[in-house]
């Protein structure tokens, strides 16, 4: 079910970058690398939100600035490998810019959905079973570590 989620996330995220890229490149007459890099940014707002509350069912704030951080970091390179492939794909084999958008969309997809599962989300699931002495449930650290009204830990 969480592919389910992933891929209609990435649709939705998709559809934003790919109506954007059109606007500015048709109606606002923008140079179709620089809208592509444009829509992308839009784009991933959208995605992180999706993908961090739906697809991977995680709405704590706890940690997401740490996990937007994560996310950036796969975006940006996400962002490298889509910019470099769609222009490679327009300038080099005539493809249209919309056209290459959708293939290097397809492969960047792949790439986020494992380094998403992995990386990005795969840590707070991991903080929230284990307490930071590593393998201790937080069930049992909290029951060992509760503090008396005067700030001591019980025993």
């Amino acid at each position: 079910m969480r592919i389910v989620r992933f891929v209609i996330s990435g649709s939705i995220a998709t559809a934003v970058n790919l109506t954007t890229l059109f606007t500015l490149t048709h109606f606002a007459h923008l140079w179709y690398v620089l809208s592509s890099v444009i829509a992308f940014c839009i784009a991933l707002f959208v995605s992180f939100i999706l993908q961090k509350i739906w697809t991977f069912e995680d709405a704590s704030m706890e940690r997401a600035h740490i996990q937007a951080a994560l996310f950036f970091v796969v975006i940006m390179a996400g962002l490298g490998i889509n910019t470099t492939f769609v222009y490679c794909l327009v300038e080099y084999t005539g493809v249209h810019y919309l056209v290459a958008q959708l293939i290097s969309g397809f492969f960047i997809a792949i790439m986020n959905y494992i380094s998403y599962k992995h990386l990005v989300f795969q840590v707070a699931k991991i903080d929230a079973e284990h307490s930071p002495i590593v393998g201790v449930p937080k069930t049992q650290q909290s029951l060992a570590g509760q503090t008396s009204r005067s700030g001591e830990i019980e025993s």
